[in-house]
């Protein structure tokens, strides 16, 4: 088999979708220094919108590094500041070394 005709899937994508207070943003696969950019671009967009109201659905994360942990974090801190909130949903057990 040709290695240039091999597909791979990304280590993450974001989704984000509509929430009635906000936006959900869902990043799904592995959290860390190498895909962080990708959540907080969608974060920073969030946290610019008339309605700064974050939930972060992590049922999608296999790996969150403390890379992936400082961008929710900093996005928590911008959209509190921004009058807004931002909450974590389903977090998966074993996911990083901080989610029992």
């Amino acid at each position: 088999m040709d290695a240039r005709n091999e597909q791979t899937e990304p280590a993450m994508t974001v989704s984000v979708r509509p929430w009635a207070h906000g936006a959900v943003v869902a990043p799904e696969g592995e959290l860390d220094l190498d895909t962080a950019g990708l959540l907080r671009d969608a974060l920073e967009r969030q946290v610019r919108s008339r309605r700064p109201y974050i939930l972060v659905d992590c049922a999608g994360l296999r790996f969150c590094d403390s890379t992936g942990l400082s961008v929710i974090l900093r996005a928590r801190t911008a959209a509190q500041a921004a009058g807004g909130g931002l909450d974590l949903v389903a977090p998966r057990p074993g996911c990083c070394g901080c989610w029992p």
